[in-house]
C-alpha cells in the first residue's frame, strides 16, 4: 500500500515541479521587462535630477547677477539718457546751424545784389534785376539789406556787412563812411584789409596822395590772399605818378 502511494506520487510530484517551473518560466520574461523598465525609469529621473540641478544653479547665479546690478543698471540707463540727449542736442544744434548759415547766405546775397545792381533812369519795365535811377538811390536800398544782416546774423557776415555799409555810406554821407573803413581797418583779418584798401582809395579820389600811398604801402607789406603785395604795389605805382 505504501509501496503504491510512493509510487503514484512521484509522478504528482514531477508535474508539480514541472508546473512550477513552466509557470516560473513564463513569468520571468515579464519580471525581466518589467526590471528593465525599471531601470530605464531610474536612469531618466537621474537625467532629470541632474537638469533640474543645473537649471536651479544657473537661475541661482543670474538672480545674484540681477541683485548685484541692479543698482548699476539705472545708472547706465541714466547714462544712456544723458548721451541720447547730448547726441540729439549736437544734431539738433547741427541742423539749426546749417539753416541759420543759409539764410545769412542768402540775405548776403540778396543785399549784394542790391549794392552792384545797375544804375538807369529809366529803368526797363517788368525787370527781374534789381534796377536803381541814381547811385544814391541803390546806396540807401542796399545799407538798409545790409543792416538787417547786421542786425540778426553773426560773425563773419556781420563784419561783411558793415564793410558793405561803410563803402555804400561814402556815397550818402562820404565823412561818416571814412570813419567807419577807418574802425573796420584797425582790426584783423579779410575785413580790415579791404577795408584799408577801399579807404586808400577814396583818399586817392580825394586827392590825399600822401595817405593812399602809405595804405598802399602797408597793404603790400601784409601781402594778405585778398589783397596780395603785387596788387597794392601796383596801386601805389598809381599814386606816385600822380604826385
Amino acid at each position: 500500500m505504501t509501496g503504491a502511494c510512493l509510487t503514484s506520487s512521484r509522478p504528482a510530484v514531477k508535474f508539480a515541479v514541472s508546473a512550477i517551473i513552466h509557470i516560473f518560466e513564463r513569468a520571468s520574461p515579464c519580471e525581466l521587462a518589467r526590471g528593465n523598465c525599471l531601470a530605464k525609469y531610474k536612469k531618466k529621473r537621474a537625467r532629470e535630477l541632474k537638469h533640474d540641478k543645473f537649471r536651479d544653479t544657473t537661475m541661482l547665479l543670474a538672480d545674484r547677477l540681477a541683485t548685484r546690478t541692479a543698482g548699476r543698471g539705472r545708472l547706465i540707463l541714466y547714462g544712456l539718457v544723458v548721451i541720447a540727449l547730448i547726441i540729439g542736442g549736437i544734431l539738433l544744434f547741427r541742423s539749426w546751424n546749417k539753416k541759420h548759415t543759409q539764410e545769412a547766405q542768402a540775405a548776403m546775397g540778396r543785399a549784394i545784389a542790391i549794392a552792384r545792381a545797375e544804375i538807369n533812369p529809366a529803368p526797363p519795365p517788368n525787370s527781374k534785376d534789381p534796377v536803381f535811377s541814381t547811385e544814391q538811390e541803390r546806396a540807401k536800398r542796399a545799407i538798409e539789406e545790409f543792416q538787417k544782416v547786421v542786425a540778426k546774423y553773426g560773425d563773419p557776415y556781420r563784419s561783411e556787412a558793415q564793410l558793405f555799409i561803410a563803402r555804400s555810406l561814402l556815397v550818402t554821407e562820404p565823412e561818416r563812411g571814412v570813419a567807419e573803413l577807418q574802425t573796420l581797418s584797425n582790426g584783423s583779418g579779410e575785413v580790415a584789409v579791404l577795408a584799408k584798401f577801399a579807404l586808400a582809395q577814396k583818399k586817392k579820389a580825394d586827392g590825399k596822395l600822401d595817405e593812399a600811398a602809405a595804405m598802399y604801402a602797408d597793404l603790400a607789406r601784409q601781402n594778405a590772399t585778398i589783397v596780395t603785395a603785387d596788387s597794392a604795389n601796383l596801386r601805389l605805382a598809381l599814386v606816385y605818378d600822380k604826385q
